[in-house]
């Protein structure tokens, strides 16, 4: 007998984005699913819109104020009986087959705790802008942050039994929590990742995630689910540099995303400061310095400071050209990026290879004598993508700083990318975060350089 699938959907003032939410379910190939509507007191006629619809007799709506997303959560789940549970937030939508090819992941892996699908982000103008495919899961990269598991797909209620619940006393991130207690107690194997798209999440400031101030309370949650964590286990030195590399994880994890979302601002640096002082020996610090160039660390005493005074963005018009320090000559595609072409007729044309970030163009910085340690350095690049999207950063060993993101449908984009801080080994393209190949055209590339005595004080 086909599997019974409860889908919970919590919502509080949900206008409009739920809207696109239903008609999703709606459109669903699977039949065999409840609709469970755990509505949080909206007062924007989210409940009247969600009680007028019709042709939805597998819908069930509550509604009652709560203290937060992990008990608007913890009653829908009281209220349903399905074998296999998606969670799906009012800023989503499903895949019209999502379900249906849910159930067939399920049937090739009956002992799963979870089978994830991949996640399509879309900015507020509706493009999209990356495909978030789930990592393995691994509970001491969980612990750190270095690995984020999204609910993309269906939770197997047998197999996680009482544990599936939401720790209501986290008003953020219950998630980090509910990995930590659910991956304690089974396989990582039991984790499954599929490639194909589960559903669409909207990336902007629609979803707190996107906004730089939220992280102060995503840290408080994480960092208490830790502690409460590591309180459970026996005291011992393991145990407290597991605390300790956790908690910096944690710290570096909002300083990533800041990071993504504003540069190197005095929120990603005071996230970064936070990480130093509790593991400043973290490689994972040490890449951020180098990405953006905003700070350096002592790996002994954890001492952290800035490295002066900010490069801006773009050259001022006192910049000058650095002959030769750059050009579409040097441009290649590494035989071991497969896929990857580079065209070098009158206009350079870089084709990335299919999957996501996948790497396929770099063009050399070689400015002649070197750089001079005094100097601010940008390479300025005049380009437009044909199709799909590419990343285009500079290239610090095996990091990637400065990374600018460019559409094909921004058109013609003339970028800069700053060099000084790092002293990059060239400029690298790579393929967005779409798994489809793009095109980019690249018209021009040069170097250009503004020594200290011609800076504005």
């Amino acid at each position: 007998m086909p599997p019974l699938i409860s889908l919970l959907l919590p919502v509080k003032n949900g206008l409009p984005h739920v809207k696109t939410t239903i008609e999703a379910i709606r459109r669903q190939t699977y039949p065999g699913y409840e609709l469970i509507v755990q509505d949080g007191g909206s007062t924007d006629g989210t409940l009247d819109y969600l009680q007028s619809l019709h042709g939805m007799p597998n819908m069930e709506i509550a509604s009652a104020t709560d203290c937060g997303i992990g008990q608007a959560y913890n009653r829908a789940l009281t209220r349903c009986s399905g074998d296999l549970v998606c969670f799906i937030a009012a800023d989503e939508y499903l895949e019209d087959d999502s379900l249906e090819r849910g159930v067939a992941w399920f049937n090739q892996h009956p002992h799963a705790v979870i089978v994830n699908g991949a996640v399509r982000l879309v900015n507020a103008a509706d493009e999209v802008t990356q495909i978030f495919e789930a990592p393995a899961f691994d509970l001491l990269a969980h612990l750190r942050c270095e690995a984020v598991l999204p609910f993309a797909g269906l939770l197997n209620r047998r197999r996680i039994g009482q544990d599936l619940f939401y720790d209501e006393s986290l008003q953020t991130c219950p998630d980090y929590e509910f990995w930590i207690r659910v991956g304690s107690v089974t396989d990582p194997g039991d984790f499954v990742s599929m490639k194909e798209v589960f559903k669409t999440a909207r990336a902007d400031r629609a979803s707190m995630s996107f906004r730089a101030e939220s992280y102060e309370h995503f840290c408080r949650d994480k960092l208490r689910a830790l502690d409460r964590y590591l309180a459970s286990r026996p005291p011992d030195a393991d145990v407290e540099a597991l605390r300790r590399s956790a908690a910096a994880g944690i710290h570096l994890w909002a300083a990533e995303s800041v990071l993504f979302l504003e540069g190197p601002s005095p929120s990603f640096l005071k996230w970064c400061e936070a990480a130093a002082r509790t593991e400043p020996s973290s490689p994972r610090l040490h890449r951020l310095a180098r990405r953006s160039g905003a700070f350096e660390v002592d790996t002994a005493t954890g001492r952290f400071s800035l490295t002066g005074s900010m490069q801006p963005a773009e050259p001022p018009p006192t910049a000058t050209l650095v002959a030769n320090g750059i050009t579409l000559d040097g441009i290649q595609a590494h035989t071991y990026w497969h896929g990857a072409t580079v065209d070098r007729g009158s206009i350079a044309q870089v084709r990335t290879p299919e999957g996501p970030w996948e790497y396929a163009a770099e063009i050399p910085l070689r400015p002649f004598g070197g750089f001079d340690s005094g100097c601010w350095y940008w390479v300025r690049l005049d380009l437009e993508v044909r199709a799909g999207q590419i990343g285009v950063g500079l290239l610090l060993g095996s990091d990637i700083a400065q990374e600018q993101i460019v559409s094909a449908a921004q058109g013609r984009q003339t970028l800069f990318v700053t060099v000084s801080a790092n002293r990059g080994n060239g400029i690298v393209i790579r393929n967005g975060g779409l798994r489809q190949r793009s095109t980019v055209d690249l018209f021009g590339v040069s170097l250009h350089a503004l020594p200290p005595t011609s800076r504005i004080q």
